[in-house]
């Protein structure tokens, strides 16, 4: 029953010898893009494994991957600029609302701080170092890319495509609803590429990808178990290959563990992280990480964080849960953090009890008869002043 059913049963310790022995590594569009968001430690590290003898000569992506690379890499290079330009703005938002001048200083020197920031973003996207990592990342793959696909070939996989989303045949079909019009179809065309590939070389498919959509992923339970049964046996049934999937920072382990790869345990900390950001952009829409910055992103969240409180009551501020790592390129846990966490944390404050008391005066002004409840409003805002000093 095992030979008709491969891909419900997990790879034996021989097939997991025999992938990493003789098996091709593939790689997503979204590693070759994580390069760019790694701290320059982290993306060493990263490369030079990638570029080690016992791996680089069996490395490959298909030629959507390298398409949809180009296409999105200077977005990519470009966000931790966009990330403060958003920042700038909401503040500047936040700030036409604030009457008080003590306020509007803490409001203008936050700008500042933001200015300085988006500065250095502008200096780090034109640093000539980002340009050897797109050369170096291009040499690496010189040679280890599949054949382009004519118009023909695409309009019949995007036929194939549509078919395989109206019954959620994986992978993209999660695509379907958030991509417009062919760009549903990358996954799909990046998989029968994969399929074709696996066809050609008769070899084991290791397939490298940051996607946490379950069009790829089994999960039981809230636990990840391996790529869907469905991707395993539609491979096996069209190429006779095994076929694998690992995220970015579970192939370092792999290789540290098989290959006995160099590789430090920040490194790959890193990597998971960089891949928890991705999934959290996709998941709720929110901003992008910001090349190991994850200043500018505490002070977002913050900020976001301020109005959802005035708005709807306290919640918890960002930097309670970000992460402190001490290669990155930005230490958060030194006084560049410090000193803007203290300026976030009082203009946050302030900003808070302001639009408290704003709305207390509308109040009074609004409904002059309800003395004795806005006295009770009033006298517990104070408390509150109190109690955060």
């Amino acid at each position: 029953m095992k030979k008709l059913f491969p891909g419900s049963y997990a790879p034996s310790a021989d097939d997991h010898n025999a992938m990493w022995a003789e098996g091709t590594f593939v790689f997503d569009t979204n590693m070759l893009l994580n390069f760019h968001r790694y701290s320059d430690e982290t993306r060493r590290e990263f490369l030079d494994v990638v570029s080690s003898p016992q791996i680089h000569p069996r490395i490959w992506i298909p030629y959507q991957v390298a398409l949809e690379y180009h296409r999105n890499l200077d977005e990519v290079r470009h966000e931790q600029v966009h990330a403060c330009e958003r920042l700038k703005k909401s503040i500047e938002d936040w700030g036409k609302g604030i009457r008080a001048g003590d306020h509007r200083r803490r409001t203008d020197a936050l700008l500042k701080l933001v200015n300085e920031l988006l500065a250095e973003a502008e200096q780090q996207y034109q640093n000539p170092e980002r340009g050897i990592l797109v050369e170096r990342i291009a040499e690496l793959f010189e040679g280890k890319v599949g054949p382009e696909w004519d118009s023909k070939r695409l309009r019949e996989v995007y036929k194939e495509g549509e078919e395989r989303y109206a019954q959620r045949v994986p992978p993209g079909f999660k695509d379907a609803s958030s991509k417009k019009g062919d760009e549903r179809f990358g996954d799909v065309v990046v998989w029968l590429q994969i399929i074709d590939e696996a066809v050609s070389r008769k070899k084991p498919i290791i397939f490298v990808t940051d996607d946490a959509k379950e069009d790829w992923w089994l999960r039981i339970g809230g636990k990840t178990i391996g790529p869907l049964p469905t991707l395993r046996n539609e491979i096996h049934r069209k190429a006779g290959v095994l076929f694998h999937m690992y995220t970015g920072d579970r192939f370092l382990e792999q290789s540290r563990k098989v290959l006995r790869q160099s590789v430090r345990n920040e490194t790959v900390e890193e990597v998971k992280q960089v891949r928890v950001e991705q999934e959290k952009h996709h998941r709720v829409g929110m901003r992008k990480i910001l090349d190991g910055n994850r200043l500018v992103r505490a002070l977002l969240d913050d900020l976001e964080a301020t109005q959802a409180e005035a708005l709807h009551g306290p919640v918890k501020m960002a930097w309670h849960n970000i992460p402190i790592y001490e290669h990155d390129s930005v230490n958060i846990a030194g006084p560049e953090y410090s000193s803007a966490r203290h300026v976030v944390s009082e203009w946050v404050r302030d900003a808070i009890h302001q639009a408290r008391r704003d709305s207390i005066e509308d109040q009074q002004r609004a409904s002059p008869e309800q003395t004795t409840q806005r006295r009770d409003v009033r006298d517990e805002a104070e408390e509150d002043d109190d109690s955060a000093e």
